[in-house]
């Protein structure tokens, strides 16, 4: 029932009340007691509707977007983990990040777990939104061009059945199209059509009977800007349950598109002169790396030695001699009895301003 119902509701009842009273006049104390329940009975009608409006404004205004829904932009970076909560069941966690100004989400994501040693998908898990938070990096950074450092936190989570252990473990896959490559600085652009997105893979070991894993958490939010000829630190460190060692280096990035050239699921359709902004569960590993411009690699993804990376404390040491936007990978992998046991990636892009 909407406002304006209600109001002529209202305007009836209390004509009806009014002849209702000349007509039992003789009975004024009746009549009033009778009048006072009608009226109180509209009001608390008349309020239970406001409240059901203002519920169903709250339900409107918090709706997220469709899953894979496109978006122009948005973007700045992105990080895959699990944990196991028991032998047959894990929790999958994807995290990804936005500057707090070009806040853009899906309801939902998508991602592929499948066998590690045969061609076969054991589940296609959706994940769910499960948070939404702001990080503001207080680095004392002045120039005119830097922003507030406001981080956009959201991350996605969803429970799914594994049969543990598993001979080759599981691969868990994610996939996203496509960077802003016009405005890029270290990554190739379009070459005959070929897009440059991003793919996160996290593998699941093969463990012994009884034995349960966590991948490691990074527990700050990257940086997403700076300025440029300042020295910044940035901590890329990582938590990891299980208390395994950690290792930390600068990594490649990887693209949507398998080895073999298949993009999995079918490829976004291409506009030139649009930006994609869409996410997708991933196909199988290996894939394709990104095709870095001259001068630019994955150790040195800024060109020269201006970020460095800690390998013992994940701690980033970078200094930007150029303005531009560069996509960085930074990889934390556990090693338990001193050998590896698996790997996650942190993709991030840094927006170098004067």
């Amino acid at each position: 029932m909407n406002n304006y119902s209600t109001y002529w509701l209202m305007e009836v009842s209390t004509l009806s009340v009014r002849l209702f009273i000349s007509m039992f006049s003789m009975h004024s104390k009746t009549a009033l007691l009778i009048t006072s329940i009608f009226i109180f009975t509209l009001n608390l009608s008349a309020q239970s509707n406001k409240g059901k409006q203002k519920k169903d404004q709250n339900i409107s205004t918090s709706t997220h977007s469709k899953p894979n829904e496109i978006f122009p932009g948005g973007l700045c970076g992105a990080e895959l983990y699990y944990k196991f909560l028991s032998e047959k069941e894990i929790e999958i966690f994807l995290v990804k990040y936005f500057y707090c100004t070009e806040f853009k989400i899906d309801s939902a994501e998508s991602v592929t777990v499948q066998e590690g040693i045969i061609n076969m998908v054991t589940a296609k898990p959706v994940l769910k939104l499960v948070s939404i938070k702001d990080s503001t990096h207080l680095q004392n950074l002045n120039c005119p061009g830097y922003k507030n450092g406001c981080v956009k936190k959201v991350v996605y989570s969803g429970k799914v059945n594994i049969m543990s252990p598993m001979m080759g473990g599981y691969d868990i896959t994610w996939g996203f199209c496509c960077w802003d490559e016009f405005h890029m600085t270290n990554i190739q652009g379009i070459q005959e059509f070929q897009k440059q997105g991003l793919s996160l893979t996290i593998h699941i070991p093969e463990l012994n009977a009884g034995e349960l894993n966590a991948a490691p958490v990074f527990m700050m939010p990257p940086v997403l800007s700076t300025c440029k000829n300042q020295l910044i630190a940035i901590n890329a460190s990582a938590m990891d349950d299980d208390r395994d060692s950690l290792g930390y280096r600068l990594s490649a990035l990887y693209n949507y598109k398998t080895e073999n050239g298949i993009a999995y699921p079918e490829e976004p359709k291409f506009n030139p002169g649009s930006i994609m902004n869409t996410s997708f569960a991933g196909g199988r590993p290996p894939f394709k790396k990104i095709l870095y411009k001259k001068g630019f690699n994955p150790v040195l993804p800024m060109g020269g030695k201006q970020i460095e990376i800690d390998s013992k404390t994940g701690e980033i040491q970078l200094k930007a001699d150029s303005i531009g936007e560069y996509l960085i990978g930074v990889t934390v992998t556990e090693y338990r009895l001193r050998k590896p046991l698996g790997s996650c990636q942190r993709v991030f892009k840094v927006q170098v301003v004067d």
